[in-house]
Order: structure tokens, then sequence, then C-alpha cells
């Protein structure tokens, strides 16, 4: 145990990390787990994720199999991610964001609490989704925009690079 009274673990087969009273994994891992990762209590991450380094992941999180998570990722309380999805370096998912499975997020993208993004969908880099954001099934947004309170992206839509998405409306 550390002086934080974290626990310092070395997992070197494929097994999950074991979530007992919290988790700070020190060493660069052979199965996924990348170094200096935090993982929270209650926190479930298939065996066949990985997790890149110096990411955080918080308290009753669900990363399920062959996600990959970019390094220096922050990921609060009650996130789900599914399937096969790929998050991006430096992205910051707040507590009650759900990415459903084949998504794509690039690198620097921020969801605030409550965001929803469906299977298939791609974000590109330097986007943000304010609280309750929901982004439709196939459906692209392209880097720099903004996605504000309540806004609906549907279905296979396409928004453009640097678009602001107003609050409550439905775009495409």
């Amino acid at each position: 145990m550390t002086e934080k009274g974290e626990i310092d673990i070395i997992v070197e087969h494929t097994h999950a990390i074991p979530i007992v009273e919290g988790v700070v994994v020190e060493e660069t891992q052979k199965e996924g787990k990348g170094k200096n990762v935090k993982i929270g209590l209650g926190t479930s991450i298939h065996p066949t994720a990985s997790i890149g380094d110096h990411s955080h992941v918080h308290d009753g999180v669900t990363i399920d199999e062959g996600t990959q998570i970019g390094s220096h990722c922050h990921i609060h309380a009650g996130v789900r991610i599914g399937k096969d999805t790929q998050i991006g370096t430096h992205c910051h998912l707040h507590a009650g964001v759900r990415i459903e499975d084949n998504v794509t997020v690039g690198e620097h993208n921020h969801f605030q609490p409550g965001v929803s993004v469906l299977n298939g969908a791609t974000v590109a880099h330097h986007s943000h989704f304010h609280t309750g954001s929901f982004v439709g099934s196939g459906a692209v947004v392209g880097e720099n925009c903004k996605v504000e309170k309540g806004a609906r992206i549907s279905e296979k839509a396409i928004v453009p690079v640097g678009t602001t998405v107003a609050i409550g409306s439905i775009y495409g």
C-alpha cells in the first residue's frame, strides 16, 4: 500500500484488475493497462479492453470488451462504454455518460454529464458536448464542434467542422 492507502499492483496476466479497495497501477502492463492508471471502486473493465497511460477511471464505470481508452483520459463515476469503442487521448467523460458499441471518439473531447453517443457514431477531435446532449447511431461530428445542452444529433447526420448545435435543437 502507498502512503495514501492506495494498493500498488502489477498485472502480469489476462484477468481483469481486481477491484477491492481501489487500485493504482504504477507499472507498464503487458495486457493492456497503461502505467499510472487509477481505477475506482466497483469498476468493471473487460480483460480485452485497454487503458492508456496516466488515465483515471473513477468508481462504478463499465468498459466493455475490445474497447481502447487513450492516455490522459478521465472517466467519471457511472460512465458506460460499449464494445469495440475507441476513445482518443485527453478525453474527459463526466458522470453518467453513455457511449455505445463501435463508437470512435477522437482526441481532446469533453462530454458533460448525461451525454449519450449511440452505436457506430464518430466524433472527431476537440469537440464539447454539454449536459444531456445526444448523438444518434452512425452520426459523424466534425472537429471543434459544440453541442449545447439537450441538443440532439439525428441518426446518420453529418455535423460539419466548427458547428454549434443550439440548446435543445435537433440537427439533421
